[in-house]
């Protein structure tokens, strides 16, 4: 555990992409609020696929949830490594 969060920004559902998920509509990630989450454990990081396929944004796994954030895996790492 970490004495001091690690602050990552990490992509939040809202009421407009839940409303579009339950009427069968394309909800991609990018269109989710994005928060600044204060990250005291991290068991891991993955790079993570956009809604093309692309692998730019980060997976953070955090006592047993997983969250992603716009940032691509570099800049997690970096983040990361200098605390």
């Amino acid at each position: 555990m970490l004495s001091t969060p690690i602050v990552i920004p990490v992509f939040f559902y809202n009421d407009e992409l839940k409303l579009k998920e339950d009427l069968g509509m394309d909800a991609p990630i990018e269109d989710a609020e994005v928060r600044d989450m204060h990250f005291f454990v991290i068991n891991s990081v993955a790079s993570y696929a956009d809604s093309e396929g692309k692998l730019v944004h980060t997976g953070i796994c955090s006592s047993g949830s997983t969250f992603i954030s716009p940032w691509n895996l570099e800049k997690v790492l970096r983040a990361i490594n200098d605390i």
